[in-house]
């Protein structure tokens, strides 16, 4: 069997108001899987909301024993759910989950698997970010949060007037964002990190300028 049945189910949408531990107690044996999988994310419907959800593996069913650890940072402003599938690093399994901003509206559904993936996180869509032809003033900036999560190797593309750049941020688990790579016009290969990120297009001229910006995942075996 490849699958299991959902060791986590959140219903959609289940406000999150302060950290929440699953299970309340205890673990879930997660010891004859290689991999977890599934889904979990924010109502992109509700107001803007964002919080970390960790990962804790260990090797005693009580919760004892941490042998690994993975935290994602969670944003309603990417609309899609996030898809994992996560090397399974002990027998063992807890999760928390840590509002920073909003109502944290939450929906899960965990499992396990043998069916595993190099990236721990699956892209349901093939071009990330999609603007084309927009309009930026003066010394200002756009910032853009993907349409889905994704880690991985992506490629950036910038099409704009000399003075405006695009920026890569990943938010850490304090929930605080960071920049990451930073290019003018053109394109380069870079690396987006898991759970939010996002981008931002500053135009540095004393005039208006029109740009296009698009981040494809370059999705490999």
């Amino acid at each position: 069997m490849n699958y299991s049945s959902p060791f986590l189910s959140v219903n959609a949408w289940t406000p999150i108001g302060t950290t929440t531990r699953y299970p309340t107690s205890g673990t879930y044996d997660v010891s004859t899987w290689s991999h977890i999988g599934g889904v979990i994310g924010l109502d992109p419907a509700s107001a803007t909301s964002h919080g970390v959800v960790t990962l804790f593996w260990t090797m005693n069913a009580d919760g004892t024993g941490i042998v690994g650890v993975q935290g994602i940072n969670l944003n309603s402003l990417i609309a899609s759910m996030n898809q994992l599938r996560l090397m399974n690093q002990g027998p063992y399994l807890y999760l928390t989950y840590q509002p920073f901003v909003g109502p944290n509206p939450l929906a899960a559904q965990l499992f396990g698997t043998n069916i595993g993936s190099l990236l721990p996180e699956l892209a349901g869509d093939t071009i990330l970010v999609d603007i084309t032809s927009a309009q930026l003033a003066a010394y200002s900036n756009a910032t853009i949060y993907p349409c889905d999560y994704f880690a991985g190797s992506a490629r950036v593309y910038l099409s704009a007037p000399a003075g405006v750049t695009v920026t890569l941020y990943g938010a850490d688990l304090a929930d605080q964002f960071w920049p990451l790579d930073s290019m003018g016009p053109g394109s380069m290969t870079t690396i987006v990190p898991m759970g939010t990120w996002l981008i931002v297009v500053s135009n540095a001229n004393s005039a208006a300028v029109t740009y296009t910006v698009a981040v494809t995942p370059l999705v490999t075996n």
